[in-house]
């Protein structure tokens, strides 16, 4: 028995491009989803996606993460990693409370009586996102970055740069940089 999607199967979730030798669980669950993949990629079990995605080469999706795109879309470049149950969020209700949740409010509804946050994300070639990490609207992880378990991420990251607890560490990111460099050339 098969463990993983094949490209006829990709091609019906909503996978337009599909490059090659992807592994991707037949758990994966997709709702008014439609994406790009690259190649070489693997997304585990009970991974959820929905709305815009594009998928370049060389990511693992960890098991039980939610990648919502909506209409805003999610890019996720080279080498990147997302650890256990990482939230990706193109659209959020705002926290503080200035407005009725909108998750069954229909569209004109919504923008009358509840509050969101709304816009793309980009992460960068060569991110690590740790387990149970959240990322909202209009947020930008810059390359060679990463954040620890459990952050919440708001905005942007610059290259380079360690997110732990609100402190950004700026980590020596050259020798990633010159790996990553010598990998695609050599490939």
């Amino acid at each position: 028995m098969q463990k993983y999607l094949n490209k006829s199967q990709l091609k019906k979730i909503g996978f337009t491009k599909i490059g090659k030798n992807n592994k991707i669980s037949k758990t994966l669950r997709a709702y008014n989803f439609k994406g790009v993949l690259g190649s070489n990629n693997r997304i585990d079990d009970d991974v959820i996606l929905k709305g815009a995605i594009d998928f370049k080469n060389n990511i693992h999706i960890g098991r039980g993460c939610t990648l919502s795109g909506n209409n805003y879309g999610i890019e996720i470049n080279d080498f990147v990693s997302l650890s256990n149950y990482v939230q990706v969020f193109c659209m959020s209700d705002n926290y503080k409370g200035s407005g009725l949740s909108g998750g069954t409010l229909k569209e004109d509804q919504r923008n009358k009586y509840s509050e969101s946050y709304k816009g793309p994300i980009k992460i960068g070639k060569c991110c690590i996102v740790g387990p149970f990490s959240v990322i909202l609207p209009n947020s930008t992880i810059g390359n060679f970055s990463s954040l620890a378990a459990m952050s919440v991420i708001s905005g942007t990251v610059k290259k380079g740069v360690f997110f732990k607890n609100k402190k950004n560490f700026i980590k020596n990111y050259k020798r990633l940089e010159k790996l990553y460099k010598i990998f695609t050339t050599n490939s």
